[in-house]
């Protein structure tokens, strides 16, 4: 003797089959969301990670330029980095050389105020330069610009520099 009568089980027939396949479904397209998620989400990462380091690039160019004699004591008004884009490249980051790379030299001039209040006038100068520079992170997906100004500051009896100063 069977437990359940068949006739009690007429109405649901393969009804387990079906919620089975319901849940299987659901789950399957749980799966499919949490997999989207975690890619997108290592997509920004990565992004973000490329971004930063065509920014530190950006910042080692202009490092290089101030600290390299044949760029800051070019008498050009305008010295083009991109020769240098070898020196600059660090990580597969580097110089995206089809911008325009540029320190110009804006000349000597006297110090602005915030400057004045802790070196005299008199006694110190400032030599203005304006860096442009333009890099690519790996793999080319992400470039970063840098506009900024220094200020070398120099005694006005020697003309030996003491500090650079960074702005804007």
């Amino acid at each position: 003797m069977h437990p359940y009568p068949a006739e009690n089980l007429k109405g649901e027939q393969g009804f387990a089959l079906i919620l089975v396949l319901v849940m299987l479904g659901i789950l399957s397209l749980l799966g499919i969301l949490a997999l989207n998620t975690s890619h997108s989400e290592l997509t920004i990462t990565s992004n973000f990670k490329t971004s930063q380091r065509a920014f530190s690039a950006a910042e080692r160019a202009v490092e290089y330029a101030l600290a390299n004699p044949a760029i800051v004591g070019a008498t050009a008004s305008a010295t083009n980095l991109n020769p240098y884009a070898a020196s600059i490249t660090i990580d597969n980051s580097g110089l995206d050389t089809s911008a325009t790379n540029v320190l110009r030299n804006l000349g000597v001039g006297e110090l602005p105020d915030f400057l004045a209040q802790s070196y005299s006038q008199e006694k110190f100068g400032g030599n203005f330069y304006n860096i442009s520079v333009q890099t690519r992170g790996p793999g080319g997906r992400s470039k970063a610009r840098v506009e900024t100004q220094q200020i070398r500051i120099f005694q006005k009896d020697d003309e030996g520099q003491l500090i650079t100063t960074s702005g804007g």
